[in-house]
C-alpha cells in the first residue's frame, strides 16, 4: 500500500497495523501480470504478522475481488475490503440501496 493510503486511512481514524507491497511502483499493466495469488499472499503474511489486525484493505482494484475476500474472510474471521468493492459498498450505503449480497465480504452482507 502507498503512503497516500496510508495517510487517507490514518486520517480517517483507522490504525495502520502492517503493510506489504509488492508493486508501489508498478504500472497498472504490470500489476496485472503479477500472480493472482499474491495478494492473498501478501494480505495472509501481514495477518499472521499481526494478528491484532481488525481488518485488511487491498488498495490495488487490479487485484484481489471476490475469490480473495471469501478465502481471507473464512480463514481469518476478519472483513477484507478491496478498492472497487468499497466505491459500490459506498455508493449503495449513500444511495440508502439495502441488498445484502453474498461472496462480496461481510460488508456486502451487512448492507
Amino acid at each position: 500500500m502507498g503512503q497516500a493510503n496510508e495517510d487517507i486511512l490514518r486520517n480517517n481514524g483507522f490504525k495502520v497495523v502492517n503493510t506489504k507491497s509488492a508493486c508501489s511502483k508498478t504500472t497498472t499493466l504490470g500489476k496485472a501480470k503479477l500472480p493472482m495469488n499474491l495478494p492473498y499472499d501478501l494480505a495472509k503474511e501481514a495477518l499472521l504478522e499481526t494478528p491484532e489486525a481488525e481488518g485488511v484493505y487491498i488498495a490495488c482494484s487490479v487485484w484481489g475481488g471476490p475469490p480473495v475476500i471469501q478465502c481471507l474472510e473464512s480463514e481469518f474471521g476478519k472483513p477484507v475490503i478491496i478498492d472497487d468493492v468499497n466505491y459500490i459498498w459506498a455508493g449503495l450505503k449513500a444511495l440508502n440501496i439495502r441488498l445484502p449480497m453474498k461472496g462480496l465480504g461481510r460488508i456486502f452482507e451487512a448492507l
